[in-house]
């Protein structure tokens, strides 16, 4: 019935009570009376007497409840307390391994939260939070051509895993050492990087953003052999913010622009054939 159920919880409440109150009156008793021996006639009686007190201490010390051997049908319901072990673990966007994999032009990162992705070699290089300058522009614009020649050659957690280590080599044989933050790696990996299992998930698509040019992409139209070249002049264009505004818009549509007066280059191979217009360029930005 309801009532011998309540009174059968109460019945075991007053015992775990008296358990609890028993062993600590024992406890108190026995140290009591352990401090009335002499050191030599405890030792006489008990030869591991010193043992056994250090046993005793260690267990007080560690426990703020019933310190003495009763036995465990006395203590299986009396609360004892007792210090917690407390353990180390790894932040989950420390690195715990990382490899250089297809000739260094990728890495593969594996965080303490179990996450694996590998990044481009070539963003690493690229991304790296030293090369912006005290404006958050890039420091050199012109290191973009130069991505494809760096490979990884050796990569390696440090910091105890809070850091990355990349070491690059050039074609040239040229080496170069970056160090990232692996809380920032672990931030932008989802985004950038490839997902190498379940734990390591695709951010979701940003929203709320767009581009100021986007009603001209929307009404651009391909351009024909009829076309009205539009003009401008490189004078005028490194001057002039309302024409350097004309020609982002040009550039949209219709998409092809002559720009007179830019210069003639010194020689015709890749990097010195585009140096008027990187010049130009350069006065815009």
């Amino acid at each position: 019935t309801m009532a011998a159920m309540i009174i059968r919880e109460e019945t075991k409440a007053l015992m775990a009570q008296w358990r609890l109150s028993l062993g600590r009156r024992a406890s108190s008793s026995l140290a009591g009376s352990l401090k009335n021996v002499k050191p030599q006639q405890a030792s006489a009686k008990a030869p591991a007497a010193t043992q056994q007190r250090n046993l005793q201490n260690v267990t007080i010390s560690s426990s703020s409840g019933p310190s003495m051997p009763f036995p465990p049908t006395m203590l299986r319901e009396a609360p004892v307390q007792g210090q917690q072990a407390t353990t180390t673990t790894a932040k989950p966007a420390s690195l715990v391994a990382c490899t250089a994999v297809n000739a260094g032009k990728q890495v593969e990162l594996e965080f303490a939260d179990g996450s694996r992705y590998e990044v481009h070699a070539s963003w690493l290089k690229d991304s790296n939070p030293c090369n912006k300058g005290a404006d958050f522009y890039r420091t050199s614009a012109s290191d973009v051509w130069k991505l494809r020649d760096y490979t990884v050659s050796q990569v390696s957690p440090v910091q105890g895993g809070r850091q990355l280590e990349v070491v690059y080599e050039t074609s040239a044989g040229a080496r170069h050492t970056d160090v990232f933050e692996a809380q920032w790696l672990h931030a932008f990996a989802p985004f950038v990087g490839k997902a190498l299992n379940s734990l390591a998930t695709r951010a979701p698509e940003i929203k709320g953003t767009g581009s100021l040019f986007k009603d001209l992409y929307q009404r651009r139209k391909p351009w024909m052999n009829d076309v009205e070249m539009p003009t401008f002049d490189a004078a005028t264009l490194a001057e002039s913010e309302e024409e350097q505004i004309k020609f982002l818009e040009t550039m949209i549509c219709p998409g092809i622009c002559l720009i007179k007066g830019v210069g003639t280059p010194e020689r015709l191979e890749r990097e010195f054939a585009g140096k008027p217009i990187e010049d130009l360029v350069y006065k815009l930005v």
